[in-house]
């Protein structure tokens, strides 16, 4: 595998310039890994990322990351918490289920076999994984774990959890979206084909996905919103161009979804969109993004594969780069 330079994002300060403006933070590895999922707790005080070769790292500021022990080697590729118990669930490849009782400092393997697992949530009273060939695992004691019903064959990316609405939407391939008021039997709400949702998330009232348009290999964002999990409509990406959008997050007060190349749009209502940042060449494209109320700023992840490049490197930063590598994508509940 040739080596990579893979990238971990930070906002500035100024609270006029949220996913604006960005800090470099880089931590060499001596071996070529990417990081796939980062998640900001606060009620934990801490930033959580995992990544390729059971890679999980913690920070209490986004600066100074240090390396936990997860004790599997396959790749991680999200990352979940549970306000109600305080534990925190990582899924990844090959059906590897971890949980963490104490702030993602040990390691528990609940689970380590079946197909690969690409989102997590952890609320409702439930555990819930999504992944390869519409699989939706669910759990209420991260011991059992059994399959949902009515889930499909379409790989499934993301997933989150409305409290006000009591349900859970699930979104992935060809347009997939599913919704279930338990995580345990699903409804296909699916309306429209050829497009790829990798993100989702509740707030601001509504369900928020983000993808792209996959109709004759075009790359144009694709959007959609629903204030009640069932019903869907487009939203409008913004003019001037458009790249695929990985990730969704929000701050309590807008929208932010970042995708290839670096690429990062706003809305304050998730219907209406415009450009935060274009594509700036060298830097990286990003995969999960994350907010932190109480340190008031996102953190995001992405890859780069530089030629130049001797080591790999976790990285929090101003730089949004290119990728020569097929980005795992993944979606992140707030």
């Amino acid at each position: 595998m040739d080596p990579f330079t893979q990238k971990l994002m930070m906002a500035a300060a100024s609270s006029g310039t949220r996913g604006i403006n960005w800090t470099d933070r880089r931590i060499g590895f001596s071996d070529p890994i990417g990081f796939n999922d980062v998640l900001a707790i606060d009620a934990l005080g801490i930033y959580i990322v995992v990544g390729d070769s059971g890679k999980i790292l913690t920070s209490t500021n986004g600066t100074t990351w240090t390396q936990r022990t997860s004790n599997v080697s396959s790749n991680l590729q999200a990352v979940a918490y549970n306000t109600s118990t305080g534990v925190i669930i990582a899924v990844g490849s090959s059906g590897h289920i971890l949980s963490s009782s104490d702030s993602g400092v040990t390691w528990t393997t609940r689970r380590s076999s079946g197909t690969d697992l690409f989102g997590a949530v952890a609320a409702g009273g439930k555990y819930i994984a999504v992944g390869a060939s519409g699989t939706i695992l669910y759990s209420t004691n991260l011991t059992t774990w059994t399959a949902g019903t009515g889930t499909g064959t379409e790989p499934l990316y993301g997933i989150d959890y409305s409290s006000s609405l009591g349900l859970y939407v699930a979104v992935g391939n060809n347009a997939q979206v599913l919704s279930s008021p338990d995580g345990i039997a699903w409804t296909d709400r699916r309306t429209a084909a050829n497009y790829i949702y990798y993100g989702v998330v509740w707030a601001g009232g509504k369900f928020v996905a983000v993808g792209r348009d996959n109709v004759s290999g075009t790359t144009l964002t694709y959007l959609s919103y629903s204030t009640n999990g069932t019903t869907w409509a487009n939203a409008t990406p913004p003019s001037g161009g458009t790249l695929p959008m990985f990730c969704v997050a929000h701050n309590g007060a807008n929208f932010i979804a970042a995708g290839d190349r670096g690429y990062t749009i706003t809305s304050a209502d998730g219907i209406s969109w415009s450009i935060l940042n274009q594509f700036r060449q060298g830097m990286a494209g990003l995969y999960s993004l994350t907010y932190s109320v109480g340190n008031n700023n996102y953190v995001s992840c992405g890859y780069n594969q530089p030629v130049a490049d001797r080591y790999a490197y976790l990285d929090t930063g101003t730089s949004f780069a290119t990728t020569a590598r097929t980005p795992i994508y993944c979606g992140i509940s707030l």
